[in-house]
Formats: structure tokens, C-alpha cells, sequence
């Protein structure tokens, strides 16, 4: 939605049919990234480390109590991961793809 929305106002400003594709690709990958790849990643990790961790450190405590805990560490974390992602995925396309299409 969001891709649509940015390619949309791109065309609306009179962007020809190349700025709106750029725009929209931009966008698609950031999302791609900011809001799948990188998130997704980071959780998983972290998740498993904890397991792992805590699988070590309280082997008598049951493996699903164990797997709850990791579970609301893993949503608790969103918070705190979503603007350092952002900020991340902008500085890195910035570097990388904005350069490539002259964005």
C-alpha cells in the first residue's frame, strides 16, 4: 500500500513514467528490508540466542515455559528495534541503491 501510495503522489507531482518506477522501487525495497528482512532477522536471533541461553542457565525449568519467556522477550524488543532498523535501512540505501538511481 504504502509502495502504491508514494508511486501514486510521484505521478500526481507530474513525475514522468521513470521517476514514478524509481520512487515505487525505492519505497518497495525499504519496506522489503525495514519492515520484513531486517526485523524479522534481528527477532530470530535473538530468540534463539535466548533459548539457547536460558536453556543453559535454567535447564530445570520446563522447555515451554522457557519458549514463552523467549516468545515475550522476542514481542517486547519490537519497540525498541523499529526506529535503530529505520535509521539503519535509510543510511545503507542510502550508500547503495539512491546512489545507483541517482535518487
Amino acid at each position: 500500500a504504502d509502495t502504491q501510495d508514494k508511486a501514486g503522489k510521484k505521478l500526481k507531482a507530474g513525475g514522468d513514467h521513470k521517476e514514478v518506477a524509481i520512487s515505487a522501487m525505492d519505497t518497495l525495497v525499504w519496506q522489503a528490508f525495514a519492515s520484513v528482512i531486517v526485523p524479522g532477522f534481528f527477532i530470530n536471533r535473538l530468540c534463539a540466542a535466548s533459548l539457547f541461553g536460558l536453556a543453559r542457565a535454567l535447564p530445570t525449568v520446563a522447555e515451554s515455559s522457557r519458549k514463552w519467556a523467549v516468545t515475550g522477550l522476542g514481542l517486547g524488543s519490537i519497540p525498541f528495534i523499529i526506529h535503530p532498523i529505520d535509521n539503519m535501512v535509510h543510511a545503507v540505501m542510502d550508500n547503495t541503491t539512491r546512489k545507483w538511481i541517482g535518487k
